[in-house]
């Protein structure tokens, strides 16, 4: 008989270890589906990536305008690790290029170095952004043009859509769980 106190105190000590573990087990359990759930997300985020390339493949292949045909980078922009993907038209590209040139030069005039002669002023740099914005209607103009003369383009864009929708549906539930 003296030992059943015995028994009880020591189930009574060792009951929230046991609650814990399984507490535990449950966590571990709840991981793995948030992880599979984050798996399914990258999955998503990848097959929008790749329709995204198979429409500027074949839209570049079709269009007959060289400064509307697009290009798409991975990049960090400066002072951040973060990478981010961005497609621009070459006119955008070229325009950002022209801008950062002119005003490289502007800083040359500015702060011309020993034995180099000053830069001949050519006024401040033209705003990539006006540039940008001034061609940006003709230029989505053409976009909507090429997609309804090509249909293949049109569905490559319905089926990115598609996948936007359910790569929204998923983070959320994602993010719920959380």
């Amino acid at each position: 008989m003296a030992r059943i106190p015995g028994l009880l105190l020591a189930a009574a000590l060792l009951l929230p270890a046991v609650v814990a573990a399984q507490a535990s087990q449950t966590a571990d359990l709840d991981e793995v589906t948030v992880n599979g759930e984050r798996v399914k997300v990258e999955a998503l985020r990848r097959q929008i990536v790749q329709l995204e390339d198979q429409f500027y493949d074949r839209y570049n292949e079709l269009n007959p305008i060289d400064d509307f045909d697009v290009h798409c980078i991975e990049e960090a922009k400066t002072g951040t690790r973060i990478i981010k993907r961005s497609c621009r038209a070459v006119y955008q590209e070229r325009a950002l290029a022209e801008e950062g040139q002119a005003a490289f030069k502007a800083f040359q005039r500015m702060h011309p170095q020993q034995g180099n002669k000053p830069l001949s002023d050519s006024g401040p740099p033209e705003s990539a952004t006006l540039v940008i914005q001034r061609r940006l209607p003709e230029y989505k103009k053409h976009l909507e043009e090429m997609t309804r003369k090509h249909p293949e383009l049109a569905g490559l864009l319905e089926e990115r859509g598609k996948l936007i929708e359910k790569y929204e549906a998923a983070q959320k539930k994602l993010l719920r769980a959380d």
